[in-house]
């Protein structure tokens, strides 16, 4: 006889597994590739957190909030780069982690959707000195896959790298070009 089937449970539910282990808690959040065109170059935005790792601005999803307007809040929370323009969406990566530093640990499934934006060419970047952000660097889109620290988001970079060039060719092509 087939074991009996299982209640469905509420979304979020972070009761225990059968081995009694802490159920992962789950996070979703939402950030952004940003790239500008700079005296002819593409250059790709990246942040330094605490622990030396490069990345791309992303945080947690408010409640009401889109994935798209939760990326924009946290780039502008992030970086201070206000004037963006929304390109595409980049897809999602998923990934666990234990979480240390507030309370009692806790592990964390989280899923962060990204997104491609452009800022102006002479965007300037001011670091909140929260967020656990050290650093931040306008990076050579040649230097781009060699500056990201995390592997897992290699795909979205070179979906972003293409969809970029994409939209250089159709610029070209109606002859409006972007002033560099």
């Amino acid at each position: 006889m087939p074991p009996a089937p299982r209640k469905p449970r509420k979304p979020g539910y972070h009761g225990r597994s059968a081995r009694g282990l802490a159920r992962p808690m789950r996070q979703i959040s939402a950030g952004g590739i940003i790239f500008r065109r700079k005296n002819g170059r593409i250059e790709i935005f990246f942040l330094k957190r605490e622990d030396g790792r490069w990345t791309f601005p992303k945080g947690k999803q408010q409640l009401g909030e889109s994935y798209v307007v939760a990326a924009i809040r946290e780039i502008k929370e992030e970086t201070g780069i206000n004037e963006l323009r929304y390109l595409a969406p980049l897809g999602s990566t998923a990934f666990r982690y234990m979480e240390r530093y507030q309370g009692p640990v806790k592990a964390i499934s989280k899923v962060v959707h990204f997104f491609l934006f452009e800022a102006p060419a002479e965007a300037v970047y001011k670091l909140p000195g929260t967020e656990g952000i050290v650093e931040a660097a306008w990076v050579r889109a040649d230097r781009a896959f060699a500056t990201l620290s995390y592997r897992n988001m290699d795909r979205l970079l070179a979906k972003a790298l293409r969809l970029i060039v994409e939209d250089e060719n159709k610029d070209k092509a109606s002859g409006r070009g972007r002033a560099t």
